[in-house]
């Protein structure tokens, strides 16, 4: 079974690599394809992806009122505007834990998952896959934006204990 395993998680490094998907369908994120025919693409919903940036760069930093707006849930905003593959890149900097102390069972007692941990600087791999909707400098504006809207309200909360 280790071998099976070692096997299989060296074949997704390897398609890692060679810029493929090596999951399906539902780990792909919000507005790209992916097929083995096609390779990568851009679905309808890119459109929404695009408004969203422009929304959030223009200064509407309420994900809720984006979300609302582009009919995405709130809580997706964030993950579309931190994501580097609308930059064009896919960014594959973590992985799963290894260790034995990692895995973590489900409450019934079935099988599990593995904690994800940061890839070494060496290990990260960065592969271009699609023309980007957003270029670099507007990606990293966002970040620095979404790190301050962060910050700010984890200092906001610091100062307004909860009751």
């Amino acid at each position: 079974r280790r071998e099976m395993l070692r096997r299989l998680q060296d074949a997704k490094e390897a398609m890692r690599r060679a810029g493929k998907n090596a999951g399906g369908a539902s780990v792909l994120p919000y507005g790209v394809g992916y097929s083995k025919e096609r390779g990568w693409y851009y679905t309808p919903e890119i459109e929404k992806v695009k408004l969203a940036f422009q929304r959030f760069l223009g200064g509407e930093t309420s994900y809720e009122a984006i979300g609302r707006e582009l009919n995405i849930p709130r809580q997706s905003v964030r993950y579309i505007l931190e994501n580097p593959i609308y930059t064009g890149w896919r960014v594959y900097n973590e992985r799963r834990d290894p260790s034995p102390a990692a895995y973590v069972s489900r409450s019934d007692g079935r099988q599990g998952d593995r904690k994800r941990i940061p890839r070494p600087d060496e290990e990260v791999i960065r592969v271009r896959i699609l023309d980007p909707i957003v270029s670099e400098a507007n990606f990293a504006l966002a970040q620095e934006m979404i790190e301050t809207k962060r910050r700010m309200h984890c200092r906001v909360r610091k100062e307004t204990p909860n009751r």
